[in-house]
């Protein structure tokens, strides 16, 4: 019997789980995350996640050398990707398709820089090849619970056929095939992102589309230039009654019908959580929803605040509560609010007016800028003064009525890089005001 039990070897296994789950992380690729912006991380780019992936596969490969309770453990937390362009070249090798907890099908190849997969491609001299063939969904080409599709059109099995409904997280596009989703093998999704053309193609109208499961939809569309009626009425019949999380924006410059976005948010406001309308579509969207039916809404995305600030009268009855602060003013229900741009984009006088009177709204709010303080000169090669002008009436009003900022960090308004960014900002202005 040996004598020199060590205290290691006395540690529970599930200590040692802890522990290894600290040193590698959460998975890459999870289907339940805790806002938009944690799904717009899982839907970043196909090379920035295999390397993150990489990095992770260096750490996990340095722990199974340990021994051999770590390496069991180790293997059960390996992120299980597959990259495959429907021929005999997936990566990693030696991993196959139906073991894949997040998998990524393409029939276009190119080169993609610090991409592991692309380069494992050249090692073996495979020539790139492009086309968009309809994806034949079978054993030999199955949906993980992650899928990645950068293919238009799938060939699904007959709706007969009993397929395990294992997918949870689709990101499909460009331009996927929204009848497709019909079919019982995404009766389970939890998370879609589609990438399509509008006008949708016309769903069965023998079924309505319907995902009883979904929590969370991204949906960019590229809007023909004619469809300005507002007959138009493709996504007002959707139905998803568990949808908590909705982000849309268009991937050009086409104005889709505000009433059929308006209709469909309408319809799902009693469970909507999180709510971002980017692009061209924000400015009608915002200017036409009945705010008054959110009764859930935490989050919401908005052009700038110079738009939050003339959205706060029509939020007023609804974000009223019956408790109130030391101070007298009711406690808003609105936690946080990102914003796409800083300047404010609306008259400075006006808008210290409207927040005299509503900025109790947004007294407990976080308000998120999407970039980095230091972002916000870099954004623009040549500073142009009437957007600076708006940059500091938005730090002015944001210190005068001690909002709650944070950048995409979360640095506050009085951290260094906030500060230096204002007096960049301020320098310019004099700078320009001198010269003239």
């Amino acid at each position: 019997m040996p004598i020199d039990i060590t205290a290691a070897s006395r540690i529970p296994v599930e200590i040692w789980d802890h522990i290894m789950g600290f040193c590698l992380g959460l998975p890459l690729a999870e289907a339940d995350q805790p806002s938009l912006r944690a799904y717009r991380l899982l839907f970043s780019s196909e090379s920035e996640l295999l390397m993150r992936y990489m990095s992770k596969e260096r750490i996990r490969s340095r722990l199974r050398l340990v021994c051999q309770t770590w390496k069991a453990l180790a293997d059960k937390m390996g992120d299980k990707i597959v990259v495959s362009h429907l021929d005999e070249y997936d990566w990693p090798p030696f991993r196959s398709r139906q073991s894949a907890m997040v998998i990524y099908y393409s029939r276009f190849t190119r080169h993609k820089p610090n991409d592991p997969a692309c380069a494992y491609r050249e090692r073996l001299g495979v020539e790139y090849h492009s086309g968009d063939a309809p994806m034949i969904v079978n054993v030999t080409a199955p949906l993980a619970p992650v899928t990645m599709l950068g293919i238009s059109t799938l060939q699904m099995p007959p709706f007969d056929v009993d397929m395990e409904a294992a997918i949870r997280v689709l990101n499909w596009g460009p331009f996927a095939d929204i009848n497709t989703l019909l079919h019982p093998t995404f009766r389970n999704l939890k998370v879609l992102r589609l990438w399509t053309y509008y006008p949708f193609q016309p769903v069965n109208s023998a079924q309505e589309l319907t995902l009883p499961q979904l929590r969370c939809l991204f949906l960019y569309a590229s809007v023909d230039a004619t469809a300005h009626s507002t007959e138009s009425s493709c996504l007002a019949p959707w139905t998803f009654p568990l949808l908590k999380m909705f982000e849309f924006g268009t991937f050009n410059w086409g104005s889709m019908p505000a009433d059929d976005l308006v209709a469909f948010v309408n319809k799902h406001s009693q469970s909507l959580e999180e709510l971002a309308v980017v692009g061209p579509a924000s400015i009608p969207f915002i200017d036409s929803a009945d705010w008054s039916r959110f009764h859930r809404l935490k989050t919401i995305r908005m052009p700038n605040l110079g738009w939050l600030i003339l959205l706060l009268p029509r939020m007023e009855q609804f974000w009223k509560s019956d408790s109130a602060d030391a101070s007298g003013y009711p406690v808003g229900r609105l936690v946080e609010v990102e914003l796409t741009h800083v300047a404010i984009r609306m008259e400075r006088g006006a808008a210290a007016e409207s927040l005299e009177k509503y900025h109790w709204m947004l007294k407990h709010a976080k308000i998120v800028l999407c970039y980095e303080w230091g972002g916000i000169m870099d954004r623009i090669s040549h500073p142009v003064p009437i957007f600076l002008i708006g940059v500091r009436d938005f730090f002015d009003l944001v210190e005068e009525f001690g909002l709650n900022v944070v950048d995409s960090n979360g640095h506050s308004l009085r951290s260094n890089v906030a500060i230096t960014a204002r007096m960049d900002v301020v320098d310019y202005l004099d700078d320009y005001n001198a010269y003239l």
